[in-house]
Order: C-alpha cells, then sequence, then structure tokens
C-alpha cells in the first residue's frame, strides 16, 4: 500500500480560505499575483515574541498563502497583499509546512 505524500493542493481543503491578490515587487517592477485560498489571522505569541526588535503596532496579522499559486519568486518583506477590503505589506515571509505554503507576517497600510 501506498499513500500520496504531496500535501501541495492539500490547502484547498481550508475553511474560510480567501481570493487575495500578491504584489511582488522585484527590480522596480510590481507584479500581481492571484492566489486563490490564503488564510489570516492574529499574530500568535511565539511570532510576537520573535519579531520584537520590529516593533509591533498593533496592525499587523498573519498570513498563509499557498505556494503553488505564489510561484517561483515568493514572498519577500515589502510585498503587498490585496485582500480587497485592505492592503497588507509584508514585513517578514518564510517557506513553510513543507514548502507548501508561505507563512507571512504583514502590517496594513493606511
Amino acid at each position: 500500500m501506498s499513500f500520496a505524500t504531496d500535501i501541495a493542493d492539500d490547502s484547498l481543503a481550508f475553511d474560510g480560505g480567501v481570493d487575495v491578490t500578491l504584489c511582488q515587487k522585484r527590480a522596480g517592477m510590481v507584479t500581481p499575483v492571484a492566489v486563490r485560498n490564503a488564510t489570516s489571522g492574529p499574530l500568535q505569541r511565539r511570532t510576537i515574541e520573535a519579531l520584537s526588535g520590529v516593533g509591533i503596532s498593533g496592525a499587523e496579522r498573519q498570513w498563509s498563502l499557498p505556494a503553488t499559486d505564489v510561484g517561483p519568486a515568493g514572498v519577500q518583506p515589502g510585498d503587498s497583499i490585496d485582500d480587497g477590503t485592505s492592503r497588507w505589506t509584508v514585513v517578514s515571509a518564510d517557506l513553510a509546512t513543507l514548502g507548501t505554503r508561505w507563512r507571512c507576517v504583514t502590517r496594513q497600510q493606511v
């Protein structure tokens, strides 16, 4: 018996995911990327502690984006996420969940 180990599309089963636009800023150009099933929530305590030098203001949110939609350019600080009602600037990003999701800390733009 064999089990599928590719979890890349498992994120499509998340409840509460939303479609967002990731604006990747590279070499003076901005490339909008449609991202399906992104999830977000408040920062976790460990994330707040890890970012203590950044100066948390209370307008931050954590996002999780499927790597398959983000593409090879990935997510970098300075990119932005537009959820249709707010725009969020990426403060930090790392590839998590066995390389299938980007975990991003963002700050809401005013």
